[in-house]
């Protein structure tokens, strides 16, 4: 049985260099592969 990931929840206020690297590192390799939601907030993120 394979789990196919469909969404990626980010939580991250990005206002630290590294933090910001990470997220666009992950937008530009699973951005048109999975939903992913951006927000500061866990709630808000899922």
């Amino acid at each position: 049985m394979v789990n196919m990931v469909n969404r990626i929840g980010i939580v991250s206020r990005c206002d630290h260099v590294d933090a910001l690297e990470m997220v666009k590192t992950i937008l530009k390799r699973f951005g048109s592969k999975v939903d992913i939601a951006l927000a500061p907030m866990t709630a808000k993120a899922l």
